[in-house]
């Protein structure tokens, strides 16, 4: 649900407000971004990372 923020009789401070609310939407898109695409990357580098090891360890005989 979207915040309704009181109207200022002030323009300066409409246009202030309206920015603020542009970064704040801005901020939501890139975590949402980041929890759909780079989380499960990391997760694949380090499924593979610890695959990559287990077989490095069992190569070296230790």
């Amino acid at each position: 649900m979207m915040r309704v923020i009181p109207r200022s009789g002030s323009r300066k401070v409409n246009g202030y407000v309206k920015a603020v609310l542009a970064l704040e939407a801005v901020r939501r898109k890139r975590q949402a971004r980041y929890a759909r695409v780079v989380r499960p990357l990391d997760r694949r580098r380090d499924k593979l990372a610890a695959e990559v090891a287990t077989r490095l360890r069992a190569l070296s005989g230790g």
